[in-house]
């Protein structure tokens, strides 16, 4: 009797573990913390940076690994208000459409370019056992975003009027710049 009550749980504890269905990251081969493959913190803008294995160890990696979580960070902020000036552009009824894109993306550019990172912060940090890489979480509060942005805002008006758009064009597109700033207001408090 002892020995069919062996066998049997023995037989269920195989099955059950048999049973076990991998996550995704254990299907994949990769341990990695969810903030890597998840970087979204509330309130804020986070990415995540890597840098290989290096010989000169962490002192070499946390810089490249936190520039790279810099960049991923701008490029998200950038292809943001990108698609914004584009709906708001849309949204204005602009017929010049075209023309007022690049003037938009040109000043689009510089202001992301001057966004100020040196606000991100580090959260979190993880180096991988089995190819030493490391990987860096870092966010940039919102508020700081949004600051920039609206201390920026005359830099749209002064590209338009640098052009040779009709005065009703510069007038829409102003209208337009407003309503940008309005809906990135609203993504930010989201």
């Amino acid at each position: 009797m002892k020995k069919t009550l062996i066998i049997y749980l023995s037989l269920f504890l195989t099955l059950a573990n048999c049973a076990h269905k991998p996550t995704k990251q254990e299907e994949s081969g990769l341990e990695l913390p969810n903030w890597v493959l998840s970087p979204y913190v509330e309130g804020k803008i986070a990415a995540v940076g890597m840098a290989p294995k290096s010989r000169g160890g962490l002192q070499f990696q946390i810089p490249q690994a936190e520039s790279d979580a810099r960049a991923n960070i701008a490029a998200q902020i950038e292809t943001e208000v990108s698609r914004m000036t584009k709906d708001a552009i849309r949204a204005a009824r602009i017929s010049e459409v075209e023309e007022v894109e690049n003037v938009f993306s040109q000043v689009t550019k510089n202001l992301v370019k001057q966004v100020p990172l040196r606000g991100t912060r580090r959260i979190n940090l993880y180096r991988d056992k089995t190819d030493g890489s490391l990987y860096v979480h870092m966010v940039i509060d919102n508020d700081m975003i949004r600051d920039h942005f609206e201390d920026s805002l005359d830099a749209y008006g002064k590209a338009l009027n640098a052009t040779n758009l009709s005065r009703d064009l510069i007038s829409k597109s102003e209208q337009a710049v407003k309503n940008l700033y309005e809906e990135l207001e609203e993504e930010l408090d989201d």
